[in-house]
This record gives structure tokens, sequence and C-alpha cells, in this order.
């Protein structure tokens, strides 16, 4: 999961730098009716965009966004244990043997 997170912010990078490098808007592959090519949406923007929701979705899965911090912090003045609350990981806890 770790891995798949930072993936998401690498793919959110890259896609960042190219709408920075080209624009938010590119040629697209039809001519108006004047001749010129029309404007499209950088492809890069939508791609920038759900890498970072993806990324946003994994930070909290971990626990390492603002959010998920309040609520691990919640947890540990309440005395609960944050491996059984957070998704998956009280599973995993299971597979691994560990009660």
């Amino acid at each position: 999961m770790v891995e798949a997170c930072a993936t998401m912010m690498a793919r959110a990078r890259i896609a960042g730098a190219d709408v920075k490098k080209r624009g938010m808007l590119v040629p697209g592959r039809f001519d108006g009716a004047d001749g010129q090519p029309t404007l499209v949406e950088n492809p890069s923007v939508k791609q920038e965009r759900d890498a970072w929701n993806s990324f946003r979705q994994f930070a909290e899965q971990l626990g390492i966004g603002p959010s998920a911090r309040a609520r691990l912090a919640s947890l540990a003045v309440e005395g609960r244990d944050a491996v059984d609350e957070l998704d998956g990981l009280g599973d995993l806890r299971a597979i691994g043997g560990a009660a």
C-alpha cells in the first residue's frame, strides 16, 4: 500500500510537470471552422487530478493524512487499538497470526 501511495504521488508530479510545460489546454486533433486547431483540456490535467485523489485515499488508509492522524489520536485517547480500526489492517494482523 505504501508503494501504491508513492506511485500515485509520482504519477501526479509527472502529470503536473506536463501541465506546467504545455499548459491546461493543448491543440486537439481537429481543426475549427477557422482552420486553426481547436484547444482541448490537456489529458495530464485529469491524470494529475486522479492520481492526487488516489494518493489522498491511500494516505488516509495509511494514517498519514491530517484527518487520519486526528482519527488515530482520538483512538489513542479512547484506548482502542488502531490496527483494528484502520481498513484492512485488522485482517492483515489476523493473517499474520497475531491476536
